[in-house]
């Protein structure tokens, strides 16, 4: 179990991600690793700066 999901439901999770632009995938022989494609790797950039826009409220660090 991976993420408290099942293998299948985790696989089908990650191939829809790879289709969708937002993961690679590397094949390793037996092993598949994934990372980030730049497009993804925006978008978590730009979730983190909106969390720390958030957490800076009100501290007077806007």
């Amino acid at each position: 179990m991976s993420f408290g999901k099942s293998e299948t439901a985790t696989r089908m999770s990650l191939s829809r991600t790879v289709k969708s632009g937002t993961l690679i995938n590397k094949n390793d022989g037996s092993e598949v690793y994934y990372t980030l494609d730049s497009g993804g790797r925006d978008a978590i950039n730009t979730w983190n700066a909106g969390m720390q826009e958030c957490s800076n409220f009100g501290k007077g660090t806007l």
